[in-house]
């Protein structure tokens, strides 16, 4: 009888987190049925393969092993791994940052930037015109060849300021048209009870009619 328990093989379950701390609170099952013996208490087992399922709190371990003939004690490691990891909790991770330009800042950042340069341009080239005038034409006085530059160059110089102007305000319809117009982003937008998003912000909208010019708005 001695030599028959001496043959029968034991495992004993350790269950640790991932930072090798023992945990006490779990429950075994080998080959399907329920072990109630607490953690560190050996299991007799016929020899042989076995499956063994440890549960702690909700989440569930397997492993397969083969118990050996006359082997007492065989220590079969579980280790739960913590979410939080070894090294603490992670941190919350955040949606990334989103940023939809309207299509009306578009629209005026592109006009604005274009009259800028061709404004800057044509005010060059009249200053050119200008400095070049001022050794020809004596005492403001400019001859006939040298009128036809002088128009040219105040020509270049009125382009120069309607330029400048349009693109000054186009510069800042396109900055006004960032904090007017809706820059939500669509994913962010709270649906309706038909399933469809409904746009957040003001809406503009362009009125054009005989001799005037205007926005309608839409709140």
């Amino acid at each position: 009888m001695v030599e028959v328990r001496a043959a029968i093989p034991t495992v004993v379950v350790a269950a640790t987190d991932s930072s090798g701390k023992d945990i006490v609170d779990i429950r075994v099952w080998l080959d399907g049925t329920a072990i109630s013996s607490p953690q560190g208490t050996p299991i007799e087992l016929n020899p042989g393969p076995h499956q063994l399922r440890v549960t702690h709190k909700d989440k569930t371990l397997e492993q397969r092993f083969v118990a050996v003939q006359g082997r007492k004690n065989h220590v079969i490691k579980v280790v739960f791994k913590s979410e939080d990891g070894p090294d603490g909790p992670k941190p919350p991770v955040g949606k990334p940052f989103s940023f939809r330009m309207p299509i009306p800042s578009w629209i005026g950042f592109g006009v604005g930037a274009a009259g800028m340069l061709v404004g800057s341009l044509t005010g060059a080239i009249a200053m050119a015109k200008g400095d070049s005038l001022e050794d020809e034409c004596e005492n403001d006085i400019c001859h006939p060849p040298q009128q036809q530059a002088l128009e040219s160059g105040t020509a270049l110089a009125h382009t120069s300021t309607v330029f400048l102007s349009v693109g000054g305000a186009s510069l800042v319809f396109g900055l006004v048209s960032l904090f007017v117009f809706d820059t939500d982003d669509p994913d962010d937008t709270p649906a309706k009870d038909d399933g469809t998003k409904e746009a957040r912000g003001i809406r503009l909208t362009p009125v054009v009619g005989p001799g005037y010019l205007g926005l309608g708005g839409q709140f």
